[in-house]
Parts: C-alpha cells; structure tokens; sequence
C-alpha cells in the first residue's frame, strides 16, 4: 500500500498534538520514534482511521475514505496491534485469530496456519490465552494483526515485554514481512538500527526528520575522544535522536 501524507494535524479538544505532518510511506519496514508524549500513538490511530484528522488528508493508493463504506473497506486491509492487546483468558490461539478474522469480514480467506507458522506458534494453536507466556501473547497478537494478510501493517511498540532473544526472533518477523507497508512506533533504537527501512522522528508537535537510519546517525555531530573507538551507528542514532528532540548536551 502507498500512503500520502498532506499536511496533518490532530488534536484533543484545545490542545494540538501535531500538525503540519507530511510524508510518503511506502512497502518496507518505517520506524517511528519520539519521546513519551510526542503523539506517536495518536499518529497511529490516525492513520488507520479511529481518529479523523483536524486538518490535512491521508491518500491510501491515492484515494482518500471520505465515506463510512470507504473507511470500512481500508480498515480490511490493514493489520494493527495496539500497544496494550488483551485477549479473552478462555480463547485458545486460534480463536483469537478466527474472532479477528470474522470481525473483519475475511474468514473465508484467512490462512491460519501461515500465520501461525510465521509467528511460531503452530504448536500452540490450540493453547488459552491465559496459559501462553508474555512472549508467546506479544506473538500472538501480532497473528491477530497479520490474520487476514492485510496491505498496511501498523504495530505500536510491538516489543514492549520482550526479553532480548523475543526481541531478536520479532526482527526476524519483521524481515518475513518486508514486502508490505509495516510502521512501527518503537522507543528501542536498536529495534531501528536493526530493522528499519526508513525512520520519522516526531518531536515538538510535528515531524523532526525523516530519513534512512544511515541518514540519521550521519546527523549526530559527536565525536569520539581522542584515541577511542568511533561511534558505532547505534550510538550515532541515539545521539542524533537526542540532538532533535532537544536532550543532547552537546
């Protein structure tokens, strides 16, 4: 899926959470990052239309859901894991992805066990909610959001509650869907030295930078002491991050 961004702005009443917001987001992985508070979830549910913009437009594929049918129907193609998932305690896995499959109209084309096995989960198909690891309900959440092989893949801080190696086996995940348009809000950098295609810093109501992550670390203006080792990309990141929101005592 293609998405345009023109222009976007979103608030809470009096108080604007961004504004001002363009951007062309394509296949790939994307990486959002921003401080607490910068609106990244606010963006997110945005894009895919639980809030309607104060201002601006969003294109999918060059056309705009001005209709309720309209927004309906893109709602079917995309995928979303919210940052706080919870699933009945009494649903096995797979009822969980029939119950999502069925609210969005797509039993009959959804393929449980390729997402079953993209997740690794294939054996515990059959396993309660309530008896799976922390892991193993981060993995299938992320089911739940890839059931119906939508087109547009949006995952807010899909990481949260993963040790090291569950996070690792995520970025192998993100790898397998490459081919199709996945944002991910993150405040893991190296979640974006590791996986990201492309990275939008929101900061200060608006976008901060977009750009590759090489892009990104190349904007970091620390040096290393003399006769220490440079500064590995990630610690150019984290740097350049801090200088754009502001926190950088350089």
């Amino acid at each position: 899926m293609q998405i345009k961004i023109e222009g976007l702005a979103q608030g809470y009443g009096s108080k604007t959470v961004f504004s001002g917001v363009s951007m062309d987001v394509g296949p790939g992985i994307t990486a959002l990052i921003g401080e607490n508070g910068a609106g990244k979830t606010t963006f997110l549910r945005t894009l895919i239309t639980q809030l309607r913009p104060k201002a601006g437009r969003i294109l999918y594929d060059d056309a705009v859901p001005g209709t309720a049918r309209a927004r309906r129907n893109l709602r079917e193609r995309i995928g979303y894991l919210p940052q706080e998932y919870e699933a009945d305690s009494r649903f096995t896995v797979e009822d969980i992805l029939h119950y999502t499959a069925w609210m969005k109209g797509a039993s009959s084309r959804a393929d449980f066990d390729a997402i079953l096995k993209l997740v690794d989960l294939s054996e515990s198909r059959t396993t309660k909610y309530g008896k799976l690891s922390g892991g193993m309900k981060r993995r299938a959440a992320i089911a739940s959001a890839g059931v119906t092989d939508p087109d547009l893949v949006v995952l807010d801080e899909p990481t949260v509650g993963l040790d090291p190696a569950q996070r690792i086996r995520f970025r192998a995940l993100l790898d397998k869907i490459r081919d199709k348009t996945v944002i991910v809000s993150t405040h893991l950098i190296e979640d974006v030295v590791a996986s990201a295609d492309r990275v939008v810093v929101l900061s200060n109501h608006g976008v901060a930078f977009q750009g590759t992550p090489d892009e990104l670390a190349a904007r970091s203006v620390v040096a290393a002491a003399p006769g220490a080792p440079q500064l590995g990309k990630l610690e150019q990141i984290e740097q350049s991050f801090l200088q754009l929101i502001g926190e950088s005592n350089v």
